[in-house]
């Protein structure tokens, strides 16, 4: 079923669809578009990346934790450690956090089916790809994700400054997450042949089959986990653009 289809049979869909398709165009539009046009320069896409209101938020969270992990010192080897799991386990992370999360199906408790926010707002980016609110982490969940780990500070014994080192890996993580997935929608051209084989198979993931293709800033999760095909080697989804009508 593709997403007109479903949109026209509305009748017959779950209470839990038929919120999702709700919002003209399913969606909730603040009026800001990618920057158009075949020759959007990185300038111009940084320069709408940084106006949005998660990406703000990550960015003055990072530059706070960034300060306060200076102020604390006492580095330590242990920060290095901690550095190269996150960064290590980074793949992996992502292709979970996608395949689980992102791509969830709604649960059914008595007569009422319900889903994650993340969930939701990740079925509305794949009914449009290029609507700009939705390629970012939801704002509510971006706050959670900036503000939550602090807590570990209060925790006895905890070393203040590996947490702090922890907290600004996982920022700088999350904003190069904001800036690849992003940068993967607008109309730019990348010229290095990394960042193009990161593009070419997002843009798979939304045009050709959902089931694959599930890393963002790297595809290493995929290559381990067999979900990195050749484009011909899997069939054309057509639910790709329509994640509710699986």
């Amino acid at each position: 079923m593709t997403t007109d289809s479903a949109v026209e049979s509305k009748s017959q869909l779950s209470p839990w669809r038929r919120s999702f398709y709700s919002t003209p165009g399913h969606r909730r539009s603040t009026g800001q578009v990618l920057p158009g046009g075949p020759r959007t320069t990185l300038r111009q896409a940084a320069v709408v990346w940084v106006s949005m209101p998660s990406v703000q938020l990550f960015l003055t969270a990072w530059l706070v934790a960034l300060v306060a992990r200076v102020w604390v010192g006492g580095y330590t080897w242990w920060d290095l450690v901690i550095v190269a799991v996150m960064v290590g386990f980074q793949p992996m992370t992502e292709w979970l956090i996608h395949t689980y999360v992102l791509h969830a199906r709604p649960r059914r408790i008595g007569k009422r089916e319900y889903s994650t926010l993340l969930a939701r707002e990740h079925y509305r980016h794949h009914a449009d790809p290029k609507e700009l609110e939705t390629i970012f982490i939801p704002l509510p969940v971006a706050v959670g994700m900036v503000t939550l780990p602090w807590l570990l500070l209060l925790i006895p014994g905890w070393y203040a400054g590996l947490v702090l080192t922890g907290i600004l890996t996982g920022l700088t993580l999350a904003t190069v997450y904001e800036w690849t997935h992003y940068l993967i929608h607008t109309p730019y051209k990348p010229r290095h042949a990394l960042y193009r084989g990161i593009r070419r198979g997002h843009v798979l993931h939304h045009y050709r089959n959902e089931n694959y293709w599930m890393g963002v800033t790297n595809h290493l999760a995929d290559r381990v986990l067999h979900t990195y095909p050749k484009k011909d080697e899997v069939p054309a989804s057509p639910t790709a653009k329509d994640l509710a009508a699986r």
